[in-house]
C-alpha cells in the first residue's frame, strides 16, 4: 500500500503511516497511534457490517456521529465532521451521506478518527474528524447499486435507487452517480380548538395528508491526486426536488354546518452546483484555491380552499412563491507543517449571496376569482458581498498537551432593494483549545470561541403559512447573534474498540435570534379589509438581546462480546440543553425559541457472522420544540418516540438485502397551540389547539450490490 503522508502538502501528510502502524487484515480491534492521537478502523474491521460504501463504514465508527455542516453562506462555516483522504469535498449543497455512499466500500483502505487540529483549516476547532482514506493502487471501474421499496400503511408503494460508479487509472480518478428517490408519506388525524378556561369546542378538523416527496440527482467529481504535492478536484451536481401535498378536512363546531377545506401544495427546487480546487507546494507548505457556484430556485403554488358538503366553493386563499438563490465562492489558503514549531494556516475568502424572493398572496372568492392582497416585505432583492481573513496555529507543548489557536476577521454589506436598506456588519473571531491526551484510553479537551451566526436570507421575506393559518413577517434589520462558547470535552476508550464520551457546551449570546414583534403598515395577512393606512404588529424573527445556553452531550458506543452476546454492538447518544432569553413580552425568562430541550437516541446490532445475518433495533426520543410567537405558544412534537427495527441478510460478500420497519408502535405526532388576544402580554389564553397525527407503521425492503 502506498504511504499517505502530508508531502502530498495539504492532503496526504496528515495520513502519515506505514502498514504495520494500522491494523493488519482481518484484526477486529482498533489501534491507537500515540504520535497524533488518532484511532484507526481498518477496512476488516467494518466487514461485520457488511458496508456497500463509505457511508456504511463512517457511520458505524464507536462514538461519533456523521454531521453535516451547518447551512449557512460561505465555504468554511459549512463544514462536516468527515473528510476524504484528509481533505473536504469542494461541495455545499451535497450532504455527507450521498457524497460517501458513492465510494464503494472495497475503495476504501481504513476510516481513521482524527483530532481536528491534525486535519487543519476550517476542521481546527473540531474536536474529532471522520477520515476516510482509499485505495490509490486499485485501478479500473467499481461500483455500487442500490435499491428500495417503501410501503407505507395506506399500502402505496415507491421504488427508490441509485447506482453509483468509479474508475481509478493512476492518480487520475472519475467518479459518476444517478439517484432517484422516491416516497409516499400519509398521515391521518385530527386537530381540537377550543376555549379557554371553559374547554368548550371551538371547531374539530378530520384531517387526511398525502405528502409524496420526490428528488432525482445527477452528479459527477474528478480527481487528480499525483504523489509531487499538487492536487486537482472538480465536482458538479444538478438536482429536482418535488414534495406535493394534499390535505382534505372535514371541519365542524358546536353546532354550526360543516364544512370540506382542502390544502394542495406543489413545492419544488431545481438547482446545480459545480466546484473545485486546486493544490501545490508553495515556500515549504502548501497553497490551495477553492471556487465554488450555486444556483437554486424555489417555486411553490399552494392554495387553501373552503366547500360545503355538497362541494360548492366558498372562498379561501392562495400563495405563490418564486425564489432565486445564489451564492459564487472564492477561497484560498497558505499552510505549512512546521514553522518555527506550529503548524500553521492562513488565508481569505470572499463569497456573493443573493436572494431574488417574490412572493404573492390573494383571497379566492366563491367563483374562484383571485383578488391579491398586499402584504409588505413579500417581494425582496437581497445581496450580500462578504469577505473573511483567518489565520491559525497549534503546536504540542508537551508529549501529552496541545495547543490549538485561531482568529478571524469577517466582514460583509448587506442591501435590501425593496426596503431601500444597506449595512455593513463587522465581527471579529478569535478561539483557542487545549487537548491533553495522558495514554491511548483517554482524550479532554478545553476549548474558548467567538463565533458570529450567518443569516438566512429568508428572514428578510414575509410571507403566509396557510396549514397554520399565521403570517410571518420579514425582518430586513435581523443581525447575526454572536456567541461565546466555552467547552468542555472527555472521551475514554472502553472495551477495546469501544468509547464513552462526555461534553458541556457553555454559551454567552448577544443579539439572541428568535421571534419579535414588527410594526408594518396593514394589511398584515391575507385580509383584504385591513387598513393600509394603519400600523399593524406581525410576528418576524428578530434579535432580543442577550442570553446564554447550556448544552450536555453523553454518548456511548460498546461492543457486547464480552457481555455474551456476540456479534453485538450498542450505541447511544443523549443531549439536554436548558436557555434563557428575556422575553420581549412577559418580560420574564424563557427558552429560545424552536431549540429542543432533549434527545436521545439508541440503537443495538447483533451479526450473526455464522449465518450471514443481522438484526437490529433503532430507538429515537426528542423532547418538546417550543416556539413563542406575538400571539400564541406553540410546541411541536412534545415527548415523541420512535422504534425501526430490521433484519439484514448477506447471500454474498457483494449483497445485501435488509427488510426494516420504522415506527413500528405506531406512535402518533402531536402539537399543542395556545393561543393569546391581542398577544402574549395577556397571561391566560383564549383557545387551545391539539393536533393529531398518526403515520402508521412503514415498511421497507433494500437491495444493495457492489461491483468490482
Amino acid at each position: 500500500m502506498r504511504l499517505y503522508d502530508r508531502s502530498r502538502r495539504r492532503r496526504g501528510r496528515l495520513l502519515a503511516f506505514t502498514a504495520a502502524a494500522a491494523l493488519v487484515a482481518g484484526a477486529a480491534q482498533a489501534q491507537e497511534q500515540a504520535a497524533d492521537g488518532r484511532t484507526v478502523y481498518a477496512s476488516a474491521w467494518f466487514a461485520q457490517f457488511a458496508p456497500s460504501n463509505a457511508w456504511d463504514m463512517a457511520s458505524r465508527v464507536p462514538g461519533v456521529n456523521v454531521q453535516d455542516g451547518e447551512d449557512v453562506r460561505g465555504f468554511a462555516g459549512a463544514a462536516g465532521n468527515v473528510v476524504i483522504n484528509g481533505e473536504r469535498p469542494s461541495a455545499k449543497a451535497e450532504s455527507l451521506q450521498s457524497i460517501l455512499s458513492r465510494i464503494p466500500a472495497a475503495q476504501v483502505v481504513r476510516v481513521e478518527l482524527v483530532p481536528g487540529q491534525v486535519i487543519g483549516g476550517e476542521y481546527r476547532s473540531r474536536a474529532q474528524v471522520i477520515n476516510v482514506v482509499l485505495s490509490d493502487s486499485a485501478d479500473g471501474w467499481s461500483g455500487a447499486a442500490e435499491a428500495t421499496v417503501r410501503m407505507p400503511f395506506t399500502r402505496q408503494t415507491a421504488l427508490s435507487g441509485g447506482v453509483s460508479a468509479l474508475y481509478r487509472k493512476g492518480a487520475t480518478s472519475l467518479n459518476l452517480a444517478v439517484e432517484h428517490y422516491r416516497e409516499n408519506q400519509p398521515d391521518e388525524g385530527f386537530d381540537l380548538l377550543t376555549a379557554r378556561p371553559s374547554g368548550a369546542l371551538i371547531e374539530r378538523r378530520d384531517k387526511v395528508n398525502r405528502y409524496k416527496p420526490q428528488q432525482d440527482t445527477l452528479s459527477a467529481s474528478w480527481a487528480w491526486e499525483p504523489s509531487d504535492g499538487r492536487a486537482a478536484h472538480l465536482n458538479g451536481r444538478a438536482w429536482s426536488w418535488a414534495n406535493p401535498l394534499r390535505q382534505t378536512s372535514r371541519v365542524s363546531d358546536a353546532g354550526g354546518p360543516i364544512r370540506f377545506d382542502s390544502i394542495d401544495q406543489v413545492p419544488e427546487r431545481r438547482g446545480f452546483e459545480g466546484g473545485g480546487d486546486f493544490s501545490r507546494p508553495l515556500a515549504g507548505g502548501t497553497a490551495k484555491l477553492v471556487t465554488l457556484a450555486r444556483r437554486e430556485r424555489y417555486q411553490t403554488d399552494e392554495a387553501q380552499l373552503n366547500h360545503t358538503p355538497a362541494g360548492v366553493l366558498t372562498g379561501g386563499f392562495a400563495q405563490s412563491v418564486d425564489n432565486l438563490y445564489g451564492e459564487t465562492i472564492g477561497r484560498g489558503t497558505w499552510s505549512r507543517d512546521n514553522l518555527w514549531g506550529w503548524s500553521f494556516e492562513t488565508g481569505a475568502e470572499v463569497a456573493l449571496n443573493t436572494l431574488d424572493a417574490d412572493i404573492r398572496i390573494a383571497s379566492v372568492d366563491a367563483s374562484g376569482h383571485h383578488t391579491p392582497i398586499p402584504f409588505p416585505g413579500s417581494q425582496v432583492l437581497v445581496e450580500e458581498i462578504r469577505g473573511e481573513a483567518f489565520v491559525s496555529g497549534g503546536r504540542k507543548l508537551t508529549p501529552t498537551l496541545t495547543f490549538d489557536w485561531g482568529a478571524a476577521i469577517e466582514t460583509s454589506t448587506i442591501s435590501v432593494e425593496a426596503a431601500d436598506y444597506e449595512r455593513t456588519l463587522t465581527f471579529i473571531k478569535p478561539r483557542a483549545s487545549l487537548e491533553w491526551r495522558p495514554d491511548a484510553q483517554w482524550r479532554m479537551r478545553l476549548a474558548v470561541g467567538r463565533t458570529a451566526a450567518q443569516l438566512n436570507f429568508d428572514d428578510f421575506v414575509s410571507n403566509v403559512e396557510l396549514a397554520t393559518e399565521r403570517a410571518n413577517g420579514g425582518n430586513v434589520t435581523l443581525e447575526p447573534e454572536r456567541t461565546w462558547r466555552l467547552t468542555g470535552e472527555i472521551e475514554r476508550k472502553v472495551l477495546g474498540d469501544g468509547a464513552v464520551r462526555l461534553a458541556l457546551n457553555s454559551d454567552w449570546v448577544e443579539m439572541v435570534q428568535d421571534r419579535v414583534p414588527v410594526e408594518v403598515l396593514g394589511p398584515d395577512g391575507p385580509d383584504p379589509d385591513s387598513d393600509p393606512d394603519v400600523i399593524d404588529v406581525v410576528d418576524a424573527p428578530g434579535n432580543l438581546g442577550d442570553g446564554r445556553r447550556l448544552w450536555l452531550e453523553a454518548a456511548v458506543g460498546l461492543p457486547l462480546d464480552r457481555f455474551g452476546v456476540a456479534g453485538g454492538r450498542f450505541n447511544a447518544r443523549w443531549t439536554l440543553q436548558d436557555s434563557r432569553v428575556r422575553d420581549p413580552y412577559t418580560h420574564k425568562d424563557r427558552d429560545f425559541t424552536f431549540e429542543e430541550l432533549w434527545g436521545f437516541s439508541a440503537d443495538f446490532r447483533q451479526d450473526l457472522r455464522a449465518r450471514n445475518l443481522a438484526w437490529g433495533i433503532v430507538y429515537d426520543a426528542e423532547g418538546a420544540l417550543p416556539q413563542y410567537r406575538l400571539n400564541e405558544f406553540d410546541v411541536y412534537n412534545p415527548e415523541n418516540t420512535w422504534f425501526r427495527v430490521f433484519v439484514e441478510a448477506r447471500p454474498n460478500a457483494q449483497t445485501t438485502i435488509t427488510l426494516s420497519a420504522n415506527n413500528v408502535l405506531d406512535r402518533a405526532l402531536e402539537r399543542d397551540r395556545d393561543f393569546y388576544f391581542p398577544n402574549r402580554t395577556t397571561p391566560d389564553p383564549i383557545a387551545h389547539e391539539y393536533r393529531w397525527r398518526t403515520q402508521g407503521v412503514t415498511w421497507a425492503l433494500q437491495l444493495k450490490r457492489t461491483f468490482g
